[in-house]
């Protein structure tokens, strides 16, 4: 009887469990290599087989694996694995495939330490994989995704999927890995994913499995489908951690749609706070978002900023002082006074300005946008920037500017010191 010992010790993955088994080296054999597959359970004993593949010699060596990256267990570890983990677990299989016939495990001493030798008769060829173990337990095919699953609810061309499930679970190339938890929060839904594991077969990155959610759901086209995604980041499931690149985005006006209908018809994305007190006094609703989701919300429903100027009519617009919380108006009273001390006669006035506009100088005034009064020297830097473009007509980013800057500082110093 042919056979091959293996220098691996009885041990070796001596946390992996009888699911571990099953998981490499059945279920993940079973999805590469067959279409379909039958089970059968009765005295005790489980037969599980599938048509159309076969093992060869080479297979049985460590490394030797004709798949593919797509694939899984393509390092060609993980049946011989599975195997001294059925050994171990006490649990007797007997394997046909190809022109192996009743291939079994069973232990061989090496240097004084038990390891596992898998033996074999050969005969007639079988192109198929026959496993025949004499145990009647748990199977866990509810931890495999095969095509047709009824808890997929959507599939992307890369084979990721969405999955509707009471306790939602993570699935890498359709096998279980673990609870849908990658940052300690529950996921809303099921995932399968192309993941590469860590060598326990586990996640090895939660935000490569965030960065992944977030490719999924971009290919998502159906409104009510993108709603509950929506509604899952508005209740700050573990998809409120979602990394989502607008630039992957398939269907831009049923995400907008749906976005709006998780949180609200007039939802704009969040800006600063002073932004975001005067959009809600107009009657929008801002929202803040993690900082995976953001930007891509922004290109999907605009920010509060952005709405308050289309509602305006304007670009910029002018700022009520009454509406500025008591510090800002401290800090827009002492700017004008610099402003008065340096001779300055453009009026300085709160702005609304375009987003990542500071200051501008305007038509008889300097407008500072509402966001730099939260701190004053923020404040001063950009009215010193605005107040040289007034004065001496300089450009942006030239030794000119740079020098009418100095002489704007140099007269309100040069005031205070006269005092």
């Amino acid at each position: 009887m042919p056979s091959i010992i293996y220098p691996i010790t009885r041990d070796y993955r001596a946390q992996w469990q009888l699911w571990d088994a099953f998981r490499e080296c059945i279920w993940q054999e079973f999805l590469d290599l067959f279409q379909t597959w039958t089970v059968e359970q009765a005295d005790g004993k489980t037969i599980i087989e599938g048509c159309g593949a076969h093992m060869a010699l080479r297979h049985l060596l460590l490394g030797g694996s004709d798949k593919t990256e797509q694939q899984r267990g393509q390092f060609g570890e993980g049946t011989k694995l599975g195997w001294l983990v059925l050994l171990r677990e006490g649990v007797p299989f007997s394997l046909t495939s190809g022109e192996f016939h009743g291939l079994h495990a069973r232990w061989a001493d090496l240097y004084g330490q038990q390891v596992m030798e898998v033996c074999w008769d050969e005969g007639a060829f079988f192109d198929g994989s026959r496993y025949e173990l004499a145990y009647a337990g748990e199977l866990w095919q509810e931890r495999v995704i095969r095509p047709g699953d009824a808890r997929i609810l959507f599939t992307d061309e890369a084979g990721r999927m969405i999955l509707e499930e009471a306790e939602p679970q993570f699935y890498v190339k359709g096998l279980w890995i673990g609870p849908a938890r990658p940052y300690g929060t529950s996921c809303a839904f099921g995932y399968n994913l192309n993941l590469k594991l860590a060598e326990d077969r586990q996640l090895a990155d939660a935000w490569q499995a965030s960065r992944e959610i977030g490719r999924l759901w971009a290919n998502v086209a159906n409104q009510e489908l993108l709603a509950r995604f929506w509604q899952a980041v508005a209740d700050r499931q573990a998809e409120a951690d979602t990394h989502m690149a607008f630039r992957d985005v398939q269907a831009p006006k049923a995400q907008a749609a749906a976005l709006r209908q998780a949180f609200g018809s007039r939802a704009v994305v969040a800006t600063d706070a002073v932004t975001q007190r005067e959009a809600e006094y107009r009657g929008l609703k801002p929202v803040h978002l993690q900082w995976g989701l953001e930007e891509t919300a922004k290109e999907i429903i605009g920010t509060d900023r952005e709405e308050l100027a289309a509602l305006s009519g304007r670009a910029s617009t002018l700022y009520p002082k009454s509406r500025l919380s008591a510090a800002q108006r401290r800090v827009l009273d002492l700017v004008r006074r610099l402003s008065q001390r340096a001779g300055i006669q453009h009026e300085v006035q709160p702005y609304m300005l375009p987003p990542s506009i500071l200051g501008q100088a305007l038509e008889g005034r300097i407008a500072l946008d509402i966001s730099v009064l939260d701190d004053l020297k923020d404040a001063v830097a950009t009215w010193l920037h605005e107040a040289a473009h007034v004065e001496y007509g300089t450009d942006d980013a030239t030794a000119a500017h740079v020098d009418a800057v100095a002489q704007v500082a140099a007269r309100v110093i040069v005031s205070y010191a006269a005092r």
